[in-house]
């Protein structure tokens, strides 16, 4: 019993004991308002942003789930480049039993015009069923009058209701149905279907603009005319993404055959949705039904059946793309942050050693004491978590428009709770780790030691009694315990970076180059720093004290160069990535962009249309055969793409010879002498050097492939390297001249360029004379890729802007810590003659020097690390943008000297008879 109650006081001891310290702590921030306020708030710029982030990712997930029905369509798709076979249709009934809702779609690319222009469009063709999941919103409900047979419980809106509701697929004037007109009939004669009567079309506004039509209006696809049945404003799976390769539209299925456009050669796309009932799980369904399908085709079989998991699963993978490198800048952010509470904690303990030293005679342990500092970091790191979790709720709503075109229109942002507990990490035990190296020098020293003060470096006096080594040996354990407490530190931030990266590799990677990048900063620095002094011989008075401060106070000086490097680093390196990118996009070297890029064009068509283009004193250029085949087997084995392509097709072609923008870079020449069929030798096969690389492909490799039905082997001669951004008729795999010619086949070709005014009349003509023919404007295409990469540069560069900006919030604490300590000096220096002016100068001088050279050494190492990116990643695609690096090093250095000025304003402007009653 005794026992136990002296464990109870001894319990109770160590309680109040460390309610002591608690209120300790909390007694010297509020003593240290000033310090208090800037560790808080340079923790938190750096927390925001990360935290904004995460909730942004967390909206992502949610958005994605709360329409994981929707994205897809359905519980389970199942997906073919041709139609579905009766065998086909049977194994589905049979594995997804009854009850179950289904729903066909064909969908493909086409023309569509209107009375003055037309536009390239996705076609979806949809049955009555569709979409099972979802609905339609249009931009003019009224022109929708009755209820549909699916649906008969839904009623028209009366007349005080929004003009933009949503519809369900029942709705009247479904795209399956055919709708009168008007009044007025289209001056072409010849539709099918009646003379004032038109299948019904639903376009989507982007559609609707392009060809400048309305609902009510007719328009013509392929053989067909169609009235404009509606207005969609969103649409089943709108909910995905803002962006599309083309605007799309909806049609009855039961339509499609009249428009011709079904015909040989087509890329068409069939698919049948499926609804499940009860509680069946979609995702083993789903594996069930692919593992009866594998059973009937030898090899890689031509049906893919995905359930809406996956789907969420792939787009899920898409966003993480642009969203992952936005959160490893973010990291940074919050590593320059760390830097500047440790500098700034640093300061803090230098000005209390002796109140410390106080404490440890008074006989306080070095662990109490230790623990009271602790105390007050985690109260700091606690009121920097709130604060950056507000911070995060003003950031978080920027997201969205920074990424408009690319996220949905009906995109929400919601603070995510696991970024508040991520916060409440980081923050709390976050900021005790980033300040363990400084502890190193407390549990080190004697307090009789820490009662001699500080030294004139600003860090904690060595000045022992005793011998030389003595004082050598402190020095080296000081050290290796500092090296040691900062291991922490590297590891919270490289276990961050795997988590936010989503892979060990990659996280490690991005690890390595930041602190590889950080040491080189930390080098240069140091070296520019200690180069100073050679110039202090100026006969300007103020610049020479300005330079001997830099030299002097080396510690603060590193601290506020590597803080902004880092941040101008990380601003420049993803915009000199983008410049090379962009100009080969735009202005591939040595290669002219076409015009247009034609598909489909019958082998028929050729020769009419190279007269068309002829009379219209243009060119048909690089028509390559097409024809779409399987991969059956690999040097004797099965072939599985294992997800590398996702796909089960290929498109194969051959050639005359190579096109301008394609070079062997290993092997020989395809043969120009026709495969003989009757020969005993395979055929020759040229691979494109990624395609083969992806699938551990190389020269002397056969292949086995199913060409629409007919088995043929070929053997790998040559591996291409092919300039995509050409935008000519490119193909992964060429076969030798002869092998298609028997073969039903489609033909590639693109038209050069030409003035702008003469584009749409070119395009409508090609339209209006051959139908079937999709004719893809190529600097439309340009134009829009080059939009997408603006947005997502500027995204990225929005959070690398934010880690500029904790490097600020640093650079500011520790000039207002730097200026302050220095508060005698300056006030003397206005003793003895010098004007507000002349120490304003000095600060200038000393900090934009700081943030001059923290700049011209960024862009330099950026322009480096980029073009070694483009070079490993993106085949040497690089371009300087001088105008970024000007830009960027002018306002890096304006705002350095602002933030400095700002953050010494109080100083200076202080009364040098302040330090006459000092004395």
């Amino acid at each position: 019993m005794e026992g136990v109650k002296l464990n109870k006081e001894k319990t109770a001891g160590s309680t109040k004991k460390i309610r002591l310290w608690m209120k300790m702590a909390l007694r010297e921030i509020i003593r240290n308002p000033g310090f208090a306020l800037f560790f808080i708030v340079n923790l938190s710029v750096g927390l925001a942003g990360f935290i904004a982030l995460h909730s942004f990712n967390h909206s992502i997930d949610n958005h994605l789930k709360q329409n994981l029905n929707e994205i897809l369509g359905a519980d389970i798709a199942v997906q073919a480049s041709r139609p579905f076979s009766e065998e086909d249709i049977q194994v589905m009934d049979r594995v997804l039993g009854d009850g179950v809702m289904e729903s066909r779609q064909v969908t493909f690319f086409s023309m569509l015009s209107g009375e003055e222009n037309s536009r390239l469009v996705r076609v979806v063709a949809v049955d009555n069923s569709f979409p099972l999941y979802g609905n339609f919103v249009f931009e003019n409900r009224a022109n929708l009058e009755h209820p549909g047979p699916l649906n008969p419980a839904v009623k028209h809106p009366g007349p005080g209701s929004h003009p933009d509701q949503s519809v369900q697929s029942g709705q009247a004037d479904h795209p399956d149905q055919s709708v009168q007109s008007g009044q007025t009939d289209h001056p072409d004669q010849s539709v099918q279907s009646g003379q004032r009567d038109h299948p019904g079309l639903w376009l989507t506004r982007e559609a609707s603009l392009a060809l400048g039509v309305d609902t009510g209006e007719i328009v013509r696809m392929g053989n067909l005319d169609f009235k404009v049945a509606g207005v969609l404003i969103s649409y089943p799976d709108s909910s995905i993404t803002a962006f599309e390769f083309a605007p799309r539209i909806y049609m009855g299925i039961s339509h499609l055959e009249n428009t011709g456009l079904t015909g040989f050669g087509s890329r068409i796309r069939y698919a049948i949705f499926y609804k499940l009932p009860g509680k069946i799980d979609a995702k083993q369904k789903a594996q069930e039904l692919t593992r009866h399908i594998q059973n009937i085709f030898d090899g890689t079989p031509p049906i893919t059946v995905q359930s809406s998991e996956d789907a969420n699963r792939n787009l899920d993978r898409f966003f993480g793309y642009f969203t992952g490198y936005m959160g490893l800048v973010a990291i940074v952010a919050i590593f320059l942050a760390g830097i500047g509470t440790a500098y700034l904690f640093r300061g803090y303990i230098n000005a209390h050693l002796r109140e410390t030293a106080i404490l440890m005679t008074l006989g306080a342990r070095r662990s109490e004491t230790c623990l009271l500092l602790i105390f007050q970091l985690m109260l700091m790191g606690l009121a920097a978590t709130i604060l950056s979790v507000l911070l995060s709720f003003l950031i978080l709503p920027l997201f969205p428009g920074l990424l408009g075109g690319i996220i949905p229109e009906n995109f929400e942002t919601a603070a995510a709770p696991s970024g508040i507990i991520l916060a409440a990490f980081l923050g709390i035990p976050g900021s005790v780790i980033f300040c363990l190296p400084v502890f190193a020098g407390i549990y080190t020293l004697k307090p009789v030691v820490l009662l001699r003060g500080i030294d004139e470096t600003g860090g904690v006096a060595l000045g022992n009694p005793g011998t030389k080594e003595s004082k050598n040996s402190i020095i080296k354990k000081e050290f290796i315990i500092s090296a040691l407490s900062g291991v922490p530190a590297l590891l919270t931030f490289w276990i961050l970076a795997v988590w936010q990266s989503g892979s060990m590799e990659q996280g490690t990677i991005f690890f390595a180059v930041f602190f590889a990048v950080m040491v080189i900063m930390a080098i240069i620095g140091f070296s520019m720093i200690a180069l100073v002094e050679k110039f202090c011989a100026t006969p300007r008075v103020m610049i020479k004290i300005a330079l001997r401060n830099l030299h002097r106070h080396k510690v603060s000086s590193m601290a506020c160069f590597v803080t902004i490097a880092m941040g101008a680093f990380l601003m420049n390196l993803i915009p000199q990535i983008k410049n090379g990118i962009q100009e080969e996009i735009a202005r591939p070297e040595g290669l002219k962009i076409p015009g247009f890029f034609l598909i489909d064009i019958q082998p028929e068509q050729l020769s009419p249309l190279g007269e068309f283009l002829h009379d219209n004193g243009l060119a048909l250029t690089n028509a390559s055969p097409m024809v779409r085949g399987r991969i059956t087997s690999v040097n004797g084995e099965a072939f599985n793409d294992k997800g590398t392509f996702r796909r089960r097709e290929f498109n194969f072609s051959c050639r005359e010879s190579l096109d301008i923008s394609e070079t062997i870079i290993k092997g020989k020449a395809l043969n120009p002498e026709p495969w003989d069929f009757e020969s005993d030798l395979p055929m020759e096969i040229s691979l494109e050097e990624g395609f083969a690389e992806r699938l551990h492909l190389n020269i002397g490799d056969s292949m086995t492939f199913d060409i629409q039905g007919i088995p043929m082997e070929g053997r790998v001669v040559n591996l291409r390297k092919v300039r995509w951004n050409s935008f000519q008729p490119n193909f992964f795999i060429l076969f030798q001249k002869g092998v298609l010619d028997d073969a039903p086949r489609t033909y590639l070709a693109s038209i050069p360029q030409m003035p702008q005014k003469e584009r749409m009349e070119l395009q409508n003509d090609l339209v209006r004379n051959f139908p079937n023919i999709s004719v893809l404007d190529v600097n439309r295409t340009v134009n829009q890729m080059l939009g997408i990469t603006d947005r997502l540069t500027f995204a990225i560069n929005f959070m690398a802007w934010l880690a500029v900006g904790a490097g600020l919030v640093v650079l500011f604490s520790i000039v207002r810590h730097e200026t302050r300590k220095r508060s005698w000096e300056i006030n003397l220096l206005k003793v003895l003659g010098a004007g507000f002016s002349h120490v304003r100068l000095i600060v200038l001088v000393e900090f934009g020097f700081l943030g001059f050279s923290a700049a011209i050494f960024a862009v330099l190492l950026s322009l480096a690390a980029s073009y070694g990116i483009s070079w490993l990643f993106f085949e040497g695609l690089w371009s300087f943008g001088w105008g970024y690096a000007l830009l960027s090093i002018a306002a890096i250095t304006g705002i350095s000297i602002l933030t400095a000025l700002a953050a010494a304003g109080r100083v200076i402007r202080q009364k040098p008879v302040s330090l006459l009653n000092s004395i």
